[in-house]
């Protein structure tokens, strides 16, 4: 069989892998496209009575070609696991990672927030990942399969070549001893170990033989002092890549643009708020806004706007809500948060005696902005660090949870049985 395919893509290494531990002999016909390939796609595999095109079909093909092995479960019920979490592998975990990791590797320029939210996507995968492996040894069954070879794949590059999850996984203990014994299986370290970084080795290996004569030795120095030239060259050309794409790149809005986007934003959350607020009799509400982007100065900006007073003369009314109390949040990278009460409720609470409440409940008082909150207005900024798990927008589900929770111990949210709570203080209530 012929396999038409990037030799050095992951997704060519998995279904050599598969092949390597079927006993099947694939030729790979590197990065090429032909008459076989209908729709000018690889990776197409020619089987010689017919081709299959897509890597997951043709890794489904490869699995099942011998059932003796068992790289497609044991019975239908397993083969159909062994389905889910393919299925789950490449939707949940490989789409983010690759939003994730082809920035580092310079295939394209990076948008911040779509990075952000890749590394939420990637943890949260394999926290499901370690939970399933607490009492079991692979992803299906009792052997190894196809499951187990999709996803280790997926993680190769990231853990051996990236280094990009370490912190991630280290909490993982499950995840980490399944994907330790997957990568040592003699069929996957026999292709993962001879791409990628392995090639470099080659190096050593011609100054070991520089030390028998002098002469040799003088030729052998001189070739690695030609490689250091040759080497920028080849790096030079994905950095001028890189440049390029920046270049052709869409440039980022303006702090003006953002800042119209903001007000508009928040003038309309405000409606929305007092909207509730009148219809509820409600004084205190705790929401989330977009346009911000976890900037705190932002974050204060949406909330002026929707305190702002509302002109009923105006088409599309805006703001209207500087009677209620509220606690905004703004999630990206950080976390945002601003807490406003108005002087006439301030005998019920303060802004900063909410801030400091809900953050002591979070274990995050440390991010209390003392030198900038009063009674009226309060700030904090929670730091997101993707690297370490923490990020901006889980934190704002705690944030928004324990807010509440204070509001209702003492009296100013309805309690868990009202009618009311869902509709008015979901976040999906109040719609950008």
């Amino acid at each position: 069989m012929q396999l038409f395919a990037k030799k050095e893509n992951e997704r060519t290494m998995r279904l050599l892998a598969l092949a390597k531990i079927s006993d099947i002999d694939v030729e790979v016909i590197d990065d090429q496209s032909t008459s076989n390939d209908m729709f000018g796609k690889i990776p197409v595999l020619d089987t010689g009575k017919g081709c299959i095109f897509a890597s997951n079909a043709i890794g489904r093909y490869l699995a099942r070609i011998r059932p003796d092995i068992g790289l497609y479960g044991q019975n239908f019920i397993e083969g159909g696991e062994v389905d889910s979490w393919i299925e789950y592998s490449t939707h949940e975990l490989e789409t983010p990672m690759c939003a994730w990791a082809f920035p580092i590797k310079k295939i394209f320029p990076e948008v911040t927030q779509a990075t952000a939210r890749a590394k939420l996507d990637v943890a949260t995968c394999l926290e499901v990942l370690n939970k399933h492996l607490l009492h079991r040894t692979f992803m299906v069954g009792e052997k190894l399969t196809f499951a187990d070879i999709h996803i280790a794949s997926v993680l190769w590059d990231a853990v051996e070549n990236l280094n990009i999850l370490g912190e991630v996984m280290k909490p993982l203990d499950h995840l980490r001893r399944w994907y330790n014994l997957i990568t040592v299986q003699p069929g996957f370290k026999a292709v993962f170990n001879s791409g990628g970084k392995a090639k470099p080795a080659a190096e050593p290996k011609a100054a070991k033989g520089a030390g028998k004569k002098e002469q040799q030795g003088k030729a052998a120095a001189s070739k690695p002092a030609a490689k250091p030239k040759a080497e920028p060259k080849a790096k030079q050309q994905p950095k001028a890549k890189a440049e390029a794409a920046k270049k052709e790149a869409p440039a980022g809005p303006t702090p003006e643009q953002i800042k119209k986007k903001v007000l508009k934003e928040g003038g309309k959350r405000g409606v929305e708020i007092e909207g509730v607020s009148d219809m509820g009799g409600l004084n205190f509400f705790c929401t989330s806004v977009d346009c911000p982007a976890g900037d705190l100065d932002y974050t204060e900006m949406s909330v002026d706007a929707m305190n702002a007073k509302s002109d009923p003369s105006e088409e599309e009314r805006k703001g209207g809500s500087g009677h209620v109390g509220k606690m905004i949040f703004s999630s990206d990278t950080d976390l945002a948060c601003v807490a406003y009460v108005p002087e006439k409720l301030q005998d019920k609470t303060t802004a900063d005696v909410w801030m400091q409440a809900m953050l002591k409940e979070m274990g995050e008082s440390s991010c209390y902005l003392k030198d900038r909150s009063t009674k009226t207005k309060a700030f904090a900024l929670l730091k997101g660090d993707p690297d370490k798990g923490r990020f901006g927008i889980k934190l704002k589900d705690v944030a928004i949870e324990k807010a509440n929770a204070y509001l209702r111990t003492n009296g100013l949210f309805p309690d868990d049985e009202s009618d009311d709570e869902e509709m008015v203080f979901g976040d999906d209530d109040f719609p950008s």
